[in-house]
């Protein structure tokens, strides 16, 4: 058997010339971007307690308030009328079953439940909305992954119970809050 040879012919390249068209442009007008300055804050491990000290890092404009004692540690933020609330003690804890079938014993089944994922450094978290007895207010609640599986979730997660309440009617205060939440981490 022979092999034929091939011919490769090169074609040059052409230039093509775009015509003008006809557009109707809006003036674009620059907002000032705005500089948020940071605040940290570092919890300490409560004795005796599985869960983790955390650092967290939010915008100087919301107010910190904290409160412990020998087995307890409740860290609040809150900002026009919003909080976020880490709370850390002694408590049961609960898988959070997002697909699948849901296992006899202590499981949230949130198998039809919408969830938003936040992600802070290795830990996923996954917000959900739950019930309100307060009209005017929503409240979340979170699970996390645990630091062996990126697909167990439970609660309370690995810094303690984590819950938003919104009463404001800004719509961007969840997606802040997020923001804050996805600068959790471990601390020593």
């Amino acid at each position: 058997m022979q092999k034929k040879s091939e011919t490769v012919r090169q074609v040059p390249p052409t230039e093509i010339t775009p015509k003008p068209t006809a557009t109707s442009e809006l003036p674009i007008t620059a907002t000032p971007t705005t500089v948020v300055k940071l605040v940290s804050y570092s919890s300490t491990k409560l004795k005796d307690n599985s869960l983790l000290a955390y650092s967290i890092s939010y915008p100087e404009n919301w107010t910190k308030d904290t409160k412990r004692d020998a087995i307890t540690d409740t860290f609040t933020l809150t900002n026009n009328g919003d909080t976020i609330t880490i709370y850390q003690a002694p408590v049961g804890g609960a898988g959070c079953i997002f697909e699948g079938k849901v296992p006899v014993g202590p499981a949230n089944d949130y198998t039809k439940t919408k969830f938003v994922e936040v992600l802070a450094n290795n830990i996923t978290f996954r917000r959900v909305q739950e019930e309100s007895k307060i009209p005017a207010e929503t409240i979340y609640g979170f699970c996390s992954n645990n630091l062996s599986s990126q697909t167990t979730f439970g609660t309370p997660t690995l810094f303690g119970a984590i819950s938003y309440k919104i009463t404001s009617k800004n719509t961007a205060a969840l997606s802040e809050m997020d923001k804050i939440v996805a600068t959790l981490k471990a601390s020593q």
